[in-house]
């Protein structure tokens, strides 16, 4: 036989080999799974199993080929599958308990079954919708090995707190998977000490010839016993962490709990308190407040108010935001008032006071003013990039009220700005107008002509330089009339044609 024809043949062997391999295992999972869930289970019952899974292709399952299975799955597994022979013969697992005290053991088989479903549904692909892992599960096989073989791996490591990439040695230990990124547990020669590395952020990684020699009192999941997530081995101490719930939040924890220490101490209509024992660090906390306003730290005092300081710091970040639309004409009527009236602090009565300033907010939103009459009453400033405003710092009011004070009334300072001032601020105040879609500009600028009235026709450069006066940023060019034109049309404006040019029947309507 020619060489070519021998290589094919092999290749095919081959390939059909590695087919017949994982046909088998996904038996033995589906084996385990039936028996596990029966939790007693004879063999005829097995067989009716059998003959409803894809995989039988409706052919009976062998009492000789069940058995051959039963002992493969043991080996695989370490599981014991026992036969009761009183009552029927049943089938069961000896040591299921082991199935859920080991995690790498559950782990596998959850995945594999899970593996097994998915094959038998292709035809609901379209409908099974899975979340992406990062590519970092393409060095785990050489780590494995590495782990395997006790060798030393040569790392290029970027770090998200590092603006360049980094080589060194490290020694693999363990690896942990964590909201779907896989991390690795290894010794760092050069600090001496075992560090956590997010597998994602290598670079690059090769074996070294060297060997080291694995810790005998290093247990990977006492690693992590106090600690919540993938930060460990720190200097913190453990403690006692009591949570209050919302009922509805408190059952998701007693289905899955944050941590092994987690236990419910009281249970109300309307709320749970848990108690944890771990130590807090970052991972957790971020846990604790991606759950909203429907957890609350009791205990420790120092952590409910480092997480009060985070939320203040959130908060400071949307006080505009906080105000509602339709509150904004009431805010712009309260900073237009010459005089505030209301009861001084210890006062009886209400006064009427002289308004020299009004507020200061914050907003992540680079375009907050919503209309250009009205942009005259704020003065935007922009944080340059990479600079923050420090709101943890003291502010000295009585030293800044004292100082407004003295130039009010000894510098006569103006607190009102002339006409100049007001056409200058409207100026700089043009790049934080709101961006709207063109379609949302023409429902605030225009509306279509009752029944029966008279309206004047006007074309897109027309209907422009009526929509420039409440959004003075949007251009007059060919590619803006083009878009309001489509815009027209969509909306269903009548219009008319006079020399290849669109006129449109539209209502202009008041600016606010």
């Amino acid at each position: 036989m020619p060489q070519f024809f021998t290589r094919f043949y092999y290749l095919c062997i081959k390939q059909k080999s590695c087919i017949m391999a994982k046909n088998l295992l996904n038996k033995y999972v589906w084996l385990v799974e039936t028996i596990y869930k029966a939790k007693r289970i004879t063999f005829e019952e097995i067989n009716e199993k059998w003959l409803e899974n894809d995989m039988s292709e409706g052919v009976e399952l062998a009492l000789r080929t069940f058995h051959k299975w039963r002992i493969a799955a043991e080996e695989m597994f370490g599981l014991i599958i026992e036969c009761e022979r009183k009552g029927g013969y049943h089938y069961y697992i000896a040591n299921s308990d082991e199935i859920k005290s080991d995690s790498l053991r559950s782990w596998l088989l959850n995945t594999m079954s899970v593996s097994n479903l998915l094959m038998d549904n292709q035809n609901l692909k379209d409908r099974i919708i899975l979340e992406d892992i990062p590519s970092g599960q393409d060095y785990l096989p050489p780590i494995f090995e590495a782990m395997r073989k006790n060798q030393v791996i040569h790392i290029t490591y970027h770090s998200y707190w590092k603006e360049e990439s980094f080589s060194f040695d490290v020694e693999p230990y363990a690896v942990k998977l964590f909201k779907q990124r896989w991390y690795m547990m290894a010794r760092s020669p050069y600090y001496d000490k075992i560090m956590i590395y997010a597998i994602d952020r290598i670079c690059t990684m090769e074996t070294k010839g060297d060997k080291f020699k694995m810790p005998k009192d290093f247990v990977p999941s006492e690693f992590f016993n106090d600690y919540y997530g993938i930060i460990a081995n720190t200097e913190s101490e453990v403690q006692k962490i009591v949570l209050k719930l919302s009922a509805g939040q408190a059952n998701y924890l007693l289905s899955l709990p944050l941590h092994h220490s987690q236990k419910e101490i009281e249970c109300q209509t309307e709320y749970s308190l848990f108690e944890l024992h771990l130590c807090p660090e970052f991972d957790f906390q971020q846990e604790i407040l991606s759950m909203g306003d429907d957890v609350e730290v009791m205990e420790p005092i120092w952590l409910r108010k480092e997480l009060a300081g985070k939320i203040k710091r959130m908060w400071n970040k949307y006080e505009l935001e906080a105000i509602r639309p339709s509150q904004h004409a009431s805010l712009k009527q309260t900073l237009s008032k010459s005089k505030v009236n209301g009861r001084p602090i210890y006062g009886c009565a209400q006064e009427d006071r002289p308004r020299y300033a009004s507020f200061v907010a914050t907003t992540n939103n680079l375009h907050p003013l919503t209309e250009a009459t009205g942009s005259r009453r704020y003065i935007c400033l922009q944080i340059p990039k990479g600079m923050f405003i420090d709101n943890d710092g003291e502010i000295d009011y009585e030293q800044l009220y004292a100082q407004v004070l003295y130039e009010l009334r000894e510098q006569k300072a103006p607190y009102w700005f002339n006409n100049e001032e007001v056409a200058r601020i409207q100026q700089l105040n043009q790049g934080y107008m709101e961006q709207k879609d063109i379609l949302e500009i023409i429902k605030v600028c225009f509306r279509k002509p009752e029944e029966g009235e008279i309206t004047k026709s006007m074309n897109a450069s027309e209907l422009l330089g009526i929509i420039q006066d409440k959004y003075p940023t949007v251009s007059d060019d060919l590619g803006t009339r083009v878009r309001l034109g489509k815009a027209m049309k969509l909306l269903e404006y009548d219009s008319t044609n006079r020399g290849h040019i669109s006129y449109y029947k539209a209502v202009p309507l008041k600016v606010a």
